[in-house]
């Protein structure tokens, strides 16, 4: 689990854009009372919305920070009693308008559109914050027959879309993530009303979650040995909630799968501390012309970054990073 933030301080413009056509159009349905024939305002859906419309409360509602999501839906929930009732008329008109006019929304349909990639591209993690395994980087080109090809994260809503509509175009409800953390096997639809999980845009740092490697007797045995036989853990504060996070994107059972890159950081580790390891750097960063620093021999050999701040560019760099600490705290 990483910590997630917009690059970008305040509203993106092209989200800025779908904000001024989102409400305009907002605007001219509670003026009619109606989307379509088949979509019409009852009165809570119209005393929600005409709310939302007053003030800056549809403003607020989409650029409601992270920790404030839950206090948001409660506090809503208290003055619409509806949105509690997921068959009410105002949660059906909810869907059609937050979901079917609002994320899904295109210039061709609407004349505005949801910005999901300036989103994604903002956040700018190239890793799932869930579990930090997978690359989520957007890609575009072309393939060898001119088609195009878009490869880019899949955007979870934190507070699932169907169940919190009102949220569904939110930016800090949409997180950036991999198709495992977001599918059947992770998160998918759960309620983290009921599961507890942290959202990454919440994250204060990487700390709250720390893995940690037991080797027992197999430290000195050969890679192939030590690989069966390590033991991989995760560590997190009680009462953090972090728990529920693992449990959820079942963590412990997919970083068991990398045992054998953890006897790699111990081994690493264990050449660290001898002093051929000493010259060797010594040599390197102080050969003439070389350009290397301490951080370059550090990335070189152990494959990941120092600061907690990089984590988002590559896969298992924090798994790697808390080993290799823990190991180094270890031995002083």
């Amino acid at each position: 689990m990483i910590l997630i933030r917009y690059k970008t301080a305040g509203m993106l413009p092209a989200y800025q854009q779908f904000y001024d056509g989102f409400r305009a159009k907002l605007d001219g349905w509670v003026v009619k009372g109606r989307i379509s024939c088949k979509n019409t305002f009852d009165r809570e859906s119209m005393r929600f919305f005409n709310y939302l419309l007053s003030g800056n409360h549809l403003k607020t509602l989409l650029n409601i920070p992270a920790q404030e999501l839950s206090r948001l839906v409660d506090d809503l929930k208290s003055s619409f009693p509806d949105l509690d009732n997921q068959d009410s008329p105002l949660m059906k008109i909810c869907r059609v308008v937050f979901i079917d006019h609002g994320y899904k929304s295109s210039m061709a349909n609407e004349g505005y559109r949801f910005p999901k990639n300036e989103l994604i591209d903002d956040v700018g993690a190239d890793v799932c914050p869930y579990c930090n395994r997978t690359f989520i980087k957007h890609v575009t080109g072309k393939k060898t027959d001119g088609k195009g090809v878009e490869i880019k994260a899949q955007l979870d809503h934190f507070y699932d879309k169907d169940k919190y509509p009102y949220l569904a175009v939110s930016r800090y409800n949409l997180v950036p993530c991999c198709p495992t953390c977001n599918g059947i096997g992770g998160k998918y639809t759960d309620d983290v009303a009921d599961t507890g999980i942290v959202n990454p845009f919440a994250l204060k740092d990487t700390h709250g979650m720390l893995f940690k490697i037991d080797v027992g007797d197999s430290g000195l045995m050969a890679m192939s040995k030590l690989e069966k036989d390590i033991k991989i853990k995760i560590e997190y504060p009680a009462g953090s909630a972090m728990d529920k996070n693992v449990d959820t994107f079942n963590l412990q059972k997919l970083y068991d799968c990398h045992k054998d890159y953890a006897a790699e950081l111990y081994k690493i580790h264990l050449y660290r501390q001898t002093q051929a390891y000493r010259d060797f750097v010594k040599a390197l960063t102080e050969a003439p012309g070389s350009g290397i620093c301490q951080e370059d021999v550090y990335r070189i050999m152990t494959g990941t970054y120092e600061d907690e701040r990089d984590f988002n560019k590559r896969p298992l760099a924090k798994f790697s990073n808390d080993i290799l600490e823990d190991l180094k705290e270890s031995e002083e």
